[in-house]
């Protein structure tokens, strides 16, 4: 492998646009787990690749080699915020930065991302709400917004009564003495 990696580094610098060099040398890190130059390499892919898909579906490879091989997840997070630049409505890119937010408990931007979907979603009443839902939980259980949640909570209700989950968010807000103590 080390000389066919030569031998396609040579041609990719000649000729940065040559696919098939950067095609084959994507396939030759990846077989030799050159994790850093495979990132490197499915880059220029994206500089190479026409469409937003093809560019948001290369990304979601570098993703996951930053997350799982790299384990570099400020990198992964910053890679998943590009797919949702190319596409905001990107189920796979929002799950994933989603999901890497709680876990560095990064509440802010947890919210902030949120607060997109929700905006994304405008158009379906369902969706608003399950992500309201979500935000009141992390207003309320990680960043001790009680009083924000409570009105959250209260505006899903307001908009949706037959909403159980806000219901019982609610009451159980208003019961529980030490946040009774934050909202009254």
């Amino acid at each position: 492998p080390a000389d066919a990696i030569d031998t396609y580094r040579e041609i990719f610098e000649d000729e940065p646009s040559e696919r098939r060099a950067v095609d084959a040398l994507v396939r030759l890190y990846r077989g030799t787990g050159d994790w850093t130059q495979l990132v490197i390499m499915k880059r220029e892919q994206i500089e190479l690749t026409d469409d937003d898909a093809g560019k948001r579906d290369i990304l979601a490879v570098i993703a996951d080699v930053q997350e799982g091989e790299l384990a570099d997840v400020e990198a992964t997070i910053m890679t998943w915020r590009t797919v949702l630049e190319l596409d905001a409505e990107d189920a796979g890119g929002q799950a994933a930065l989603e999901r890497l937010l709680r876990s560095e408990t990064r509440w802010g931007e947890l919210i902030d991302l949120l607060e997109d979907r929700r905006e994304t979603a405008k158009d379906d009443a369902d969706a608003v709400i399950a992500i309201e839902l979500k935000i009141a939980d992390v207003l309320h259980t990680e960043m001790e917004q009680t009083e924000q949640a409570v009105d959250l909570y209260g505006e899903i209700l307001e908009r949706a009564p037959e909403t159980d989950a806000a219901r019982v968010a609610l009451e159980a807000l208003l019961e529980a003495p030490e946040d009774r103590k934050s909202v009254v």
